[in-house]
């Protein structure tokens, strides 16, 4: 195998660099994805809080409306007073002009308090302008924070890809495809395990006499039973 094995440790010097830019990459989204969502949220909450202040001012306007009905029918009640030729029916429209009287009554004070809900929705929108100002200049920030990042790892990854194609150009051909396959199920990027005291150190599975024998031979790969890592001395 001579220098096969150390060309391979290289290889992987180089593969966990390429995966912490890739997961450095896959970061950035993420990040991105995080802000995005929080600055999503914050708009929906004061789209909600406008459209309470909207609905709250509608029933004080409802209530308003219902009020100014029931005033214009006392007045025709209390006209119609002046035309009544018999006391029953003096008393009668008298009767219900008090019962609107006092339905107005309670109505006024369902108004002050649709009027004191709306006052408070209104006082509490400066807080949420202020929360979802702030949130969008964090996601403005981090959002060139994070180009600019990705911008320098994309450039970064690319001289590390390089340095990786010349040095898997000097691995024996049937070594690189072994290794390669093997790569493509570790996500340490970490096809190779040093064995130390006759042990796997990628996996903790202990290595047979005649495996270390064959490692000792140089002449041809040994894969570990148990993580099938390529197994190498120091």
């Amino acid at each position: 195998m001579g220098s096969g094995i150390d060309k391979l440790k290289e290889l992987q010097a180089i593969d966990v660099e390429v995966r912490r830019y890739e997961l450095l990459l896959k970061r950035g989204p993420e990040r991105l994805a995080e802000v995005n969502h929080a600055s999503a949220a914050a708009k929906q909450r004061e789209a909600a809080h406008r459209l309470a202040i909207r609905e709250a001012q509608k029933e004080v306007d409802r209530k308003e409306l219902d009020l100014r009905t029931r005033e214009a029918e006392i007045e025709k009640l209390n006209v119609q007073l002046n035309t009544i030729k018999t006391n029953k029916e003096y008393s009668l429209i008298k009767l219900k002009i008090e019962g609107l009287k006092a339905d107005n009554s309670l109505l006024e004070e369902e108004i002050l308090d649709a009027i004191g809900k709306v006052d408070a929705l209104k006082a509490d929108t400066v807080r949420i302008d202020s929360e979802l100002a702030a949130i969008d200049a964090e996601r403005t920030r981090i959002t060139a924070e994070v180009e600019k990042e990705m911008s320098g790892v994309r450039g970064k990854l690319a001289l590390v890809k390089e340095a990786r194609a010349k040095v898997a150009a000097g691995v024996r051909p049937d070594f690189l495809d072994k290794y390669e396959r093997i790569l493509k199920g570790k996500d340490d990027a970490r096809a190779l395990a040093v064995v130390r005291d006759q042990t796997c150190h990628g996996c903790d599975m202990s290595v047979t006499t005649h495996e270390l024998t064959l490692i000792m031979k140089d002449t041809d790969l040994v894969l570990c039973r148990s993580c099938s890592r390529i197994l190498y001395l120091e």
